[in-house]
């Protein structure tokens, strides 16, 4: 299927660089007759055979030779550093290799253009009748609305309240004065905030005072990613870290401002700030949520104190500074550029907890998180030419073994894919590989297809609708990103009774 539906562009191409060189040749024969004939020149077969052969083919070669030069060097300009060896395709044995224990997911919440809710959510994703629309509201240098995903009726006006607080308690001096602040910044604390009062809202897990005024705990702090995290003192109680996914684009005093807008909201969940740790943490494109909730599977398994993380991550492309950098730079899509970006916006919430704090919970989990297998492409996925699943279907046969799930378990796929075709190749050719009694197109909830170019927050709204559809159809849901250029990774969303118990 990958290569019937490349095969067209490969027929463009060549025809297009076949009437360059007629049109090429035609020119230079032109040019070389209308020279002779103005300067009444003797014609030899010495001349005929230079002029009208040798050089229009001295010509083509030079032109083909630099193209040749072009590609390969921006191919090999686009390969990341240091890049590991490829991950051996699995065969879909996984009866060969023990199950690893899986995490348990207890709760997700969401805030999209689509829906206000996470379960919502996932009924439009399945439904398939939500698309970026054009959008008044932003226009291209020509005057044609942007495609956009909007939330609607989204209230940034609190959201500059508590930011003019917050300067005025760090200092003017030292920070941005509100009005400063981009669209896109504004509105992703916004969504934030709504998502936020859903959690404070819904949340799952009991919480005690401290009984002991003297007991030994270590305070809440904030900090940026790259700082060294607080250890917590190894108590009976629940050590809560949040983890709050930024876009990489942000400046540094909107991080801070981000961070202490957080900070405020947080202060309102149920939990004990003493054993709260929150932290900044940059993403862009790439499998930072899957990542991260990795880490915390690994680290936390064989804990013996109650531990939960949650992952919160937003994103707002919604700006007219950023519709006229991705105008200059050729990256919004239209007419011109069908593979472009659509705009959008979306927040999402993820916690995970591991087996000695689902006492503290009020209901069963939803779901189970596998462990995560990463891998890094051999080029970018947008260099023209047949789109590759290879990178991708190696690491989810790697995902399937690790989770003792044969593909053909697999009831649905949730992944980061929009409109672009590369993205939508890749993901078919994968689920080819592995499941293919899954509908490509029917099976598959691609996120940004329905919010728009969300970055920081598109694969944790994989992980989203993941959990809830593994909780309502009981069957395992695969979860993997193919928005960055080179990274993928993937995970298995296991029902309850599906989950392998830690030994």
């Amino acid at each position: 299927m990958i290569q019937t539906a490349n095969s067209p562009s490969k027929l463009r191409q060549f025809i297009k660089w076949t009437l360059i060189s007629l049109a090429l040749v035609a020119c230079i024969w032109i040019g070389v007759v209308v020279w002779w004939q103005s300067t009444q020149r003797i014609i030899t077969l010495p001349d005929v055979l230079f002029y009208l052969v040798a050089l229009p083919a001295f010509t083509l070669t030079a032109i083909f030779g630099f193209q040749w030069v072009r590609h390969r060097k921006l191919k090999a300009a686009q390969l990341p550093k240091n890049q590991p060896s490829a991950i051996q395709l699995d065969d879909g044995n996984a009866s060969n290799q023990a199950p690893e224990p899986a995490l348990p997911v207890l709760a997700v919440w969401g805030v999209t253009a689509a829906a206000d809710n996470a379960p919502a959510f996932v009924e439009a994703l399945l439904e398939k009748n939500h698309r970026p629309r054009p959008d008044a509201s932003l226009l291209d240098e020509y005057g044609f609305p942007l495609h956009t995903s909007r939330v609607k009726g989204l209230d940034t006006g609190p959201v500059k309240e508590a930011l003019a607080r917050i300067i005025a308690l760090q200092g003017v001096s030292v920070l941005q004065d509100v009005e400063d602040c981009r669209e896109s910044f504004l509105r992703s604390l916004a969504l934030f905030s709504q998502l936020l009062e859903q959690i404070c809202s819904d949340w799952p897990l009991a919480f005690e005072a401290e009984a002991d005024a003297n007991a030994h705990s270590t305070a809440s702090i904030g900090t940026l990613r790259g700082t060294e995290a607080i250890s917590l003192a190894p108590e009976n109680r629940l050590a809560l870290q949040i983890k709050l996914m930024l876009p990489a684009s942000f400046q540094a005093i909107e991080q801070q401002l981000a961070l202490s807008f957080l900070l405020e909201k947080t202060a309102q969940l149920d939990t004990d700030p003493q054993r709260l740790h929150v932290e900044i943490v940059l993403s862009q494109d790439d499998a930072t949520a899957l990542l991260l909730a990795d880490q915390f599977r690994t680290r936390s398994c064989s804990s013996k104190q109650p531990q939960a993380l949650l992952l919160l991550a937003s994103e707002s492309t919604l700006c007219p500074g950023v519709a006229e950098d991705w105008q200059v730079s050729g990256r919004n899509f239209c007419s011109q550029t069908p593979n472009g970006l659509m705009m959008g916006e979306a927040a999402f919430a993820v916690l995970l907890v591991n087996q000695t704090a689902l006492p503290l919970a009020f209901g069963m989990p939803a779901c189970h998180l596998s462990r995560v297998v990463k891998a890094r492409r051999e080029s970018s996925a947008d260099l023209p030419g047949k789109p590759s699943a290879s990178t991708l279907s190696a690491v989810i046969g790697e995902t399937l073994a690790n989770a003792g799930i044969a593909g053909e378990k697999i009831g649905s796929v949730a992944c980061d894919a929009d409109h672009r075709t590369s993205r939508v190749l890749e993901c078919i050719g994968a689920m080819m590989h592995h499941m293919p009694q899954l509908d490509a197109i029917g099976n598959r909830l691609a996120i940004n297809e329905t919010c728009g170019h969300i970055g920081a927050a598109s694969v944790l709204g994989g992980l989203v609708a993941g959990t809830i559809q593994a909780r309502d159809s009981g069957y395992p849901v695969l979860v993997f990103s193919v928005s960055h250029l080179f990274e993928r990774a993937a995970a298995v969303m296991l029902p309850i009774e599906d989950a392998p118990q830690p030994s």
